[in-house]
């Protein structure tokens, strides 16, 4: 989402130059950043586990703590945004050398800086798990950025894949593989399109427990992006994948369940969908365990909800009413400038039950 804000900044100062500050535990990260940019990697993940050697001098992380900020404060910059709003973040604003300063700050003495942007005092006060926020957290950080938002409209492509990641980062937005693999067989089944499953290296055990070997893509995140600019559409819980269907204007479904609150983090840009269980229980905290007997919001999004907003999608089949639904559909768009979430539920899709009390479509 992060480089929404970067591209707001390119289209306000087109010929600035862009430095990221990058934890090092995530060193892939740099294949979808621009190649003109500079990365400076923030030793947190070294620090942590040289921490606990008990072969090196406690002072060690220290010394190599100190070696960095030395080099960092070797640059200086027009303008430094934190875009992590967390404390070791504000920490680390305090130590650079910039003109201005946008974002959650140490004063570098006692205290945290004065939160004197309203956006920013926003951010901090609905952005933290279990709050509600009526505003996308691309559309906080633009604002507290003062640029303007960079819109990807959906590509017309001719792409006959649909891509589908079934993991993300936390297991409570994870839709079981079975559901992923009717789901894929359900697209091959009733349209002209291919689904292709895609994950990392250490996902790929898992995924031939499931699907066939010929249907599974294990790619870095370079390859990803490269994969989603040429697909037909995205299917994913809420994860990074969204997010690059969104900058390279591919269509996206995201199945919301968990600790996914698709309010403040679904696909910023006009046309995508979200499928999101009426679980009540649903955003849980996204650091802790479910604290349900079993994966309710999941079992409230069967497959055959998915089903149905595809054959509309993809089929063009009419859009009937979904009844009393314990599930809802939303398509993102712009109104005044922000990310808006229309509903669907209520009178483009159906879902009723039939006479055998199975979920069905009626088309």
């Amino acid at each position: 989402m992060h480089r929404q804000i970067r591209n707001g900044l390119k289209a306000k100062y087109p010929t600035a130059k862009f430095t990221w500050m990058v934890n090092d535990n995530l060193p892939s990260v740099v294949e979808l950043i621009d190649p003109n940019d500079e990365v400076q990697f923030f030793p947190r993940k070294s620090l942590q586990d040289i921490a606990l050697l008990k072969t090196v001098p406690i002072t060690a992380p220290e010394g190599i703590l100190r070696e960095w900020i030395s080099i960092l404060q070797d640059s200086t910059f027009d303008l430094a945004i934190n875009l992590s709003h967390d404390k070791v973040s504000g920490y680390l604003m305090s130590l650079v050398n910039a003109e201005k300063k946008t974002g959650l700050q140490w004063d570098g003495i006692s205290q945290w800086a004065p939160m004197e942007n309203s956006w920013l005092r926003y951010l901090n006060d609905h952005m933290q798990s279990g709050s509600i926020s009526q505003y996308h957290y691309c559309d906080l950080l633009l604002q507290i950025a003062e640029v303007p938002a960079v819109i990807q409209n959906i590509r017309e492509t001719k792409s006959d894949v649909i891509l589908l990641q079934p993991f993300t980062s936390d297991q409570k937005k994870n839709w079981s593989l079975e559901n992923w693999r009717l789901l894929q067989l359900w697209i091959e089944e009733n349209t002209s399109y291919e689904a292709i499953v895609v994950g990392a290296p250490f996902e790929e055990a898992q995924l031939k427990k499931v699907f066939p070997a010929a249907a599974i893509k294990i790619l870095g995140l370079a390859e990803l992006q490269n994969e989603v600019k040429n697909s037909k559409m995205v299917i994913s819980g809420d994860t990074a994948i969204i997010h690059l269907a969104a900058l390279v204007g591919t269509q996206s479904l995201t199945l919301s369940l968990g600790s996914s609150d698709f309010r403040k983090t679904s696909a910023f840009g006009p046309g995508h969908f979200v499928l999101s269980p009426n679980t009540k229980c649903k955003p849980c905290h996204h650091s802790k365990a479910c604290t349900q007997t079993s994966h309710l919001c999941e079992e409230d999004l069967p497959p055959e909800y998915a089903q149905n907003l595809l054959d509309h999608l993809l089929n063009d089949h009419h859009p009937l009413k979904w009844k009393k639904a314990p599930v809802s559909a939303f398509r993102t768009g712009f109104r005044n400038g922000f990310l808006y979430l229309e509903e669907l539920s209520e009178s483009k899709l159906t879902m009723e039950k039939d006479n055998e009390g199975r979920s069905s479509s009626l088309l």
